[in-house]
């Protein structure tokens, strides 16, 4: 049952508790309809049946008593020689008055409500008020014309009446006690009706209540789980799922944070992946960058020794007119810096070389993990920036690497002239003399040369 309310859609749980309400209210409805309806009933048959019984055998009784009292009194009229028209006019109502209630009698056991025992005593009084009516007329027919005969019929007229009046005193008690068991039936029927009310309306508080409890419950602890996982996510705890098994829009919205909850971890997990890569990347490019700062070092030491051995060299050849022999020994020391420049010149071409090629590779991993951060959203905001400043850095190494370039090739265009002056000095060591100050102005240059190479290095 649980289960069925769990899969219920939020209208239909919110309605569960009114449409709950409603049927009690409809049974309320229709036990009140049925307790008025019997009362109703109750009330036609009392006054329908029970009271026009009682009002009818009421009647008969006060006729037949006032039928009784005449017959005396026109017997009296008739001894006290009153009028004798007056007398017969009195008798002859008396005759009307018997018929019509001989008549009554017979209207009212035709009636299809009397009970068994009505119809018997119904039955009797017909008979009885049939007896009664023989010796009340023959009262009626000498009451002027015989008096003592009269007076002898009123003594079995008399007897007549009072087993009559037995009867219908019968008649009257049955006609009481059917009422008042009709009326005791009514007060029993709306107390039962009263009691079902009372109890129905007990039963239907409880079960509201308790209905309106349990939906509470139904509705607000999944929300409450979903508040509180969502709060977790929002602290960064990315392992609570929200264990939900409704399928209405609460179970919705669990099962969508749960899958945002999914890809946010998916989606971390590839941002730690792509960090990891940039962190290998830029310690190689780090270590690189050291092996290139290193190189830089050795060659601008190897620059700064050759621009003090040309410095030197210039010095020499200015004593060269007075020392040939020394010139020598300088010329064959110069000839082997040369090759050593030369060699070291196709070293760090070498080296350049490298560092342009890592400068490149550095420049395509800035580039994936630009892109992979764009792919990230807000969450790979921070690696697009640190990705940008890699790529940055990288361009600065192809710059320099590229300047760095230039400048060993043309140390290395003016190294092999320096071999060429020092392979013509060697052979033309006899014109020497008349050649060391264009020599001396060459080592000159050449000395500023290395110079500004020093310099350029430093920078």
């Amino acid at each position: 049952m649980r289960r069925i309310i769990n899969n219920l859609k939020m209208a239909n749980k919110l309605i569960l508790a009114p449409m709950t309400a409603v049927f009690f209210l409809l049974v309320v409805a229709y036990v009140s309809y049925y307790g008025l309806s019997g009362q109703k009933t109750a009330l036609e048959d009392i006054f329908n049946n029970r009271f026009k019984a009682y009002q009818s055998s009421a009647e008969i009784v006060k006729t037949v008593a006032n039928i009784h009292a005449n017959l005396y009194k026109c017997i009296s009229w008739a001894g006290a020689n009153m009028d004798a028209a007056k007398t017969e006019a009195l008798g002859k109502e008396q005759r009307s008055a018997i018929e019509k209630t001989i008549g009554q009698v017979q209207n009212m056991m035709k009636s299809e409500t009397l009970t068994a025992e009505e119809k018997k005593l119904y039955q009797e009084t017909f008979q009885q008020l049939k007896d009664y009516q023989a010796p009340a007329n023959g009262i009626l027919d000498m009451v002027t014309t015989d008096l003592n005969a009269s007076t002898m019929f009123m003594g079995t007229t008399d007897e007549k009446y009072q087993v009559l009046n037995k009867t219908l005193g019968q008649l009257m008690d049955l006609e009481t006690k059917l009422s008042k068991d009709k009326y005791d039936a009514a007060l029993t029927s709306f107390a039962v009706v009263m009691k079902i009310l009372i109890v129905v309306m007990i039963v239907a508080v409880v079960l509201f209540v308790l209905i309106n409890v349990f939906m509470a419950r139904i509705i607000t602890q999944p929300i409450m789980k979903t508040i509180d996982v969502v709060r977790r996510v929002a602290e960064g705890d990315l392992t609570q799922d929200i264990d939900v098994d409704s399928k209405d829009e609460i179970g919705e919205l669990a099962s969508s944070v749960n899958t945002m909850q999914s890809k946010m971890g998916e989606a971390v997990g590839q941002s730690l992946v792509t960090a990891e890569v940039l962190s290998e990347a830029a310690s190689e490019q780090a270590a690189a960058i050291e092996e290139t700062s290193a190189s830089l070092d050795e060659m601008a030491s190897m620059t700064r020794w050759n621009a003090s051995n040309t410095t030197e060299a210039n010095g020499l050849m200015n004593t060269a007119k007075l020392a040939i022999q020394k010139a020598n020994i300088s010329m064959a020391d110069l000839t082997v810096s040369m090759k050593q420049i030369a060699s070291s010149s196709e070293q760090t071409q070498k080296i350049v070389k490298s560092i342009d090629e890592i400068a490149f590779q550095t420049n395509l991993l800035a580039l994936n993990a630009a892109v992979e951060a764009a792919r990230a959203g807000e969450a790979g905001a921070g690696f697009a920036v640190v990705a940008d400043e890699v790529r940055n850095l990288a361009m600065r190494a192809t710059e320099a690497a590229r300047n760095t370039s230039e400048l060993i090739d043309d140390i290395a265009v003016k190294v092999k002239g320096g071999d060429s002056l020092v392979n013509v000095t060697n052979d033309a060591f006899q014109q020497v003399t008349t050649s060391s100050s264009k020599v001396v102005e060459l080592m000159a240059e050449i000395a500023a040369a290395s110079q500004e190479q020093s310099q350029g290095i430093d920078q």
